[in-house]
């Protein structure tokens, strides 16, 4: 639990910077908040990301409080037309993830 949240605190820091943040940037950001090290730090880094990852594959919603719900969204089959040939074309269905802040995180990154 307490490395959620200083992936979330971490994730809230990065949120207000200027750039966007890789993976190697929270990882360090972990290892030095936790004093651990960047190995240690690395390792809880990707068990947080593929446990939210196999939820959201599972059909689950994942919501960490403060920060946001993760959930997937599915569009169904559609039928477009390519402009150029004007040929009609058969999207096949897919899901994606999505992401909705929290009240709070909003509230953070516009203070």
């Amino acid at each position: 639990m307490r490395v959620l949240m200083l992936l979330v605190c971490s994730f809230f820091f990065f949120c207000s910077s200027s750039y966007a943040a890789s993976s190697e940037d929270l990882i360090n950001r972990v290892s030095k908040d936790a004093n651990i090290t960047k190995k240690e730090a690395k390792n809880r880094v990707n068990q947080v990301f593929f446990a939210l990852a196999k939820e959201l594959e599972d059909g689950k919603e994942v919501g960490i409080r403060g920060f946001g719900t993760f959930w997937i969204q599915k569009r169904g089959t559609r039928n477009i037309i390519n402009p150029r040939t004007k040929e009609k074309i058969k999207v096949p269905a897919k899901s994606y993830p999505k992401f909705r802040s929290s009240d709070k995180l909003k509230k953070q990154l516009n203070s």
